[in-house]
């Protein structure tokens, strides 16, 4: 694992303009690739921004990409994770249109150019 000292480059897409942002203290392990973040409802809220391009280490799982977003994004936390510290049941995560439930669930692995969604999952209805 290469551990990088100095800053690490994060390109944050605000709209059609984007900003370039950094993440301090990063872990790199071997090639870094990209992966696209949109937010949904209260996620996009937390985060301010509709969508994000992080720049990651290979072999990145969903949760490891939950982690990095909350070092980016603190107000992530208390929206991704429980108090025991796993991703909450609520939300509805995809990679590239996949739920992440039909693939490996947290564990699932990333790859340079996937796209993951993240929502909470919409429930209620009309009471009868």
């Amino acid at each position: 694992m290469l551990m990088r000292s100095s800053l690490l480059p994060v390109t944050v897409w605000k709209g059609c303009s984007a900003e370039l942002g950094y993440i301090d203290n990063h872990e790199v392990s071997g090639s870094p690739m990209e992966i696209e973040c949109a937010f949904f409802g209260p996620i996009q809220e937390a985060v301010g921004t509709k969508t994000a391009t992080l720049t990651v280490g290979e072999d990145m799982t969903i949760r490891e990409l939950a982690e990095e977003l909350i070092v980016e994004y603190e107000a992530l936390e208390k929206q991704l994770l429980t108090d025991n510290g796993d991703i909450r049941d609520n939300l509805v995560i995809t990679v590239n249109k996949r739920q992440i439930s039909h693939l490996d669930g947290e564990s699932t692995g990333l790859s340079d150019g996937d796209t993951v969604r993240i929502t909470t999952s919409i429930q209620g209805g009309a009471d009868n």
